[in-house]
């Protein structure tokens, strides 16, 4: 492994198996480029190594783990700028970024997945002599991972054609940057009298900024639920509604259907029928066919639970059959109805339950759950600047080997992206030999932050996706490859990425769990057994609504990427509308010019399904846990060593089946649903 060019060009992997925090980001403009000129230098001079190994040199060590060093040097650099790009407030250092990450994508594209050379070199020491060392399954893995990701960049067409291809692959990569230029320069703030948010907390009200007499809100996701769910006046959840479903409209309609057609060419000149084929084909499910059949029986199933619910609203909250409109309800109504019965009839009120879950009691007992069921400590490195005073940097050691560094940036500023919670790495894990090489994640957040009068306080919702991004943080953090490009979460096939997480998030579904980690804010009480009940039927009661919302979205993702000749806006309301028809359309919802699933990130694009494909597979694999226990080290020992350790360096269907001691099966969901 090539540690030398890597302390070199970053500083930051030491002989102790530490990482250098100072050095680790770039303080300006200027080092960001000057970090790209030594990465160029760097790359070039050990391509072009590799592409001269001869035949007689063909070994694993000189061909497959050079490149896999190669890739590792690449990626890091990609993923520290794109940290940069993401969380730090200076313009000249984002707008860098952004700039910088966008040359680097066509570098790597030309350098390996391209390089035909390099290719040829890879593909001649496989045939000719890999076959007759002694590999491990991860090695093999890789190295048939490599030739099929050869063949997915085009490098066994026509010479004639692959100059067309690498143009594409550049257009395709310029779309996805521009998609992300146009959400990142927005900066809405709605202004509301006091009148108009009627309804809200006031915790939620003293957190916002003023103008004047008036409170400004801004497009977040936290707040945008609060506002639908909460407020009273029907105006204002419009207005709130359809700020935040036209993010950068019209500009991104625009960049979304030329990389439709991009994306189109470039599946047909491969083979393909459509960019959906093409995207679907080394996943889990392979075709359209298997997701469409998926999500359609998914909905079958969900459909009369969801239209019993609307009954019971209709019937039983006064304000439904005013508020609906020709047999349907309004987008922005429906969430706020939804709370009104789940007030009424389980007696929870999101604001109330939010005091049982103070920020830093949560982050302290969820840290101990994970140390207990995984054998790990978490340590919080202080002293440590990186990006906002606001974060909490935490030191991840398993029993004495340090994994890693976990920094929970938790809370809305300016700048920041707008969606409740995310993951990014910016190093992953490797094992080399008996060291291990640590990582580097952020678990990124929108949630309600403190204030003068009150700490932080959390709904379920984010309590419950902390734990979600918390796992794909383990995921990360306690991946155990020999080889970089096959560490979590990087290349993780994507209907798989979500299930480690979604696994633990379920976690939230766990009575015992619950009382653990609720202490009010005031007089640490727990929440009541009853209350918990409460908190989990009202649950189920707006889930069918939320799966129906998720199985319409997959569908669009699907249709956007497999049917170009159809608008953007005509799949988008046809299907939303067939997943939901007892919701009335609003023509003017124009959300996918803010969806970055569909437009930005290059991992999704028409796989949005893999949610909910992840949440099926995440509560078998839940049950089969708890059959042993939440809380027993020796089931936390099993997740560590048969799913998290094994990153992207195993088919996915192997990890689970390995786990379960079966296939999987949707029987547990869909009782867990209903």
């Amino acid at each position: 492994m090539n540690i030398k060019a890597i302390f070199f060009f970053f500083s930051c992997f030491l002989l102790r198996g530490d990482i250098d925090l100072d050095h680790l980001f770039p303080k300006s403009g200027t080092e960001i480029e000057q970090r790209f000129v030594e990465i160029k230098k760097i790359i070039s001079t050990e391509i072009k190594e590799l592409e001269n190994v001869s035949e007689e040199e063909y070994s694993f060590e000189k061909v497959a783990q050079k490149l896999d060093d190669i890739i590792r040097e690449i990626t890091i650099f990609a993923e520290t700028i794109d940290i940069v790009r993401l969380f730090f407030s200076q313009e000249e250092l984002r707008n860098k970024a952004i700039e910088i990450l966008g040359a680097v994508k066509i570098l790597e594209q030309e350098k390996i997945w391209s390089n035909s050379d390099l290719f040829r070199t890879f593909k001649a020491y496989v045939d000719k002599k890999s076959f007759n060392e002694n590999l491990s399954s991860e090695q093999r893995y890789f190295l048939d991972y490599i030739v099929q990701e050869g063949k997915r960049n085009g490098l066994f067409l026509f010479e004639e054609d692959k100059e067309t291809f690498k143009n594409l692959l550049s257009k395709q990569k310029e779309l996805l940057t521009n998609f992300n230029k146009n959400l990142v320069k927005i900066d809405t703030q709605l202004s509301f009298s006091a009148a108009e948010l009627e309804g809200l907390s006031e915790n939620f009200l003293l957190n916002l900024k003023r103008d004047n007499e008036n409170y400004l809100v801004t497009l977040n996701f936290t707040s945008v639920l609060e506002i639908l769910t909460n407020a009273k006046k029907r105006e204002t959840r419009k207005k709130i509604y359809r700020a935040f479903n036209n993010r950068a409209y019209p500009e991104n309609y625009l960049v979304l259907e030329e990389l439709i057609n991009v994306s189109h060419q470039i599946a047909v000149l491969l083979g393909f029928n459509n960019y959906a084929e093409y995207d679907l084909d080394n996943q889990m499910v392979r075709n359209i066919e298997t997701v469409e059949k998926f999500l359609t029986v998914l909905a079958e199933s969900i459909r009369p639970k969801q239209n019993k619910n609307l009954d019971q609203l209709l019937k039983t909250v006064p304000e439904a059959e005013i508020l609906l409109k020709d047999g349907q309800f309004l987008p922005w109504d429906l969430p706020y109805l939804i709370n009104c019965y789940q007030r009424k009839f389980f007696n929870v009120n999101d604001a109330e339950i939010a005091e049982y879950f103070p920020a830093n009691y949560v982050i302290k007992e969820v840290c101990s759950l994970y140390e207990k069921f995984l054998g790990l400590q978490f340590k919080i490195e202080k002293n440590v600047f990186l990006w906002d005073p606001s974060l909490i940097c935490l030191k991840v050691y398993d029993r004495i080997k340090l994994r890693g560094y976990l920094v929970l940036d938790l809370y809305p500023r300016p700048l920041k992206g707008a969606h409740l919670a995310w993951v990014d790495r910016a190093v992953g894990v490797q094992s080399h030999g008996s060291e291990i090489l640590p990582g580097f994640m952020v678990l990124a957040a929108n949630f309600p932050c403190g204030n003068d009068k009150v700490p932080a306080l959390w709904n379920y919702l984010c309590v419950k996706t902390f734990f979600h991004e918390f796992g794909h943080a383990m995921h990360v953090l306690l991946s155990n490859t020999q080889i970089y490009c096959l560490s979590a979460i990087k290349n993780v096939k994507t209907d798989f990425v979500e299930v480690p997480s979604t696994m633990f998030e379920t976690w939230m579904t766990d009575k015992d769990i619950i009382k653990k980690i609720s202490s009010h804010y005031k007089t640490g009480e727990k929440l009541s057994d009853e209350k918990i009940d409460k908190l989990l039927e009202a649950e189920k009661f707006a889930s069918s609504n939320d799966f129906l919302y998720l199985i319409g979205k997959s569908f669009v993702s699907l249709e956007f990427y497999k049917n170009r000749n159809k608008s953007i806006q005509e799949i988008f309301e046809h299907e939303m509308s067939k997943a939901q028809p007892y919701l009335k359309f609003d023509k003017q919802n124009h959300f996918p010019a803010g969806w970055i699933h569909v437009g930005q990130e290059k991992r999704y694009l028409s796989k949005y399904y893999c949610y909910l494909w992840s949440e099926v597979l995440a509560v078998d694999l839940f049950n089969q846990i708890k059959k042993c226990g939440l809380m027993r080290p020796e089931a936390g020992e099993k997740v560590k060593e048969l799913i998290l350790s094994r990153g992207a360096g195993l088919d996915p269907m192997k990890i689970i089946v390995d786990f379960l001691g079966r296939k999987p099966q949707q029987d547990a969901f869909l009782q867990r649903l209903n």
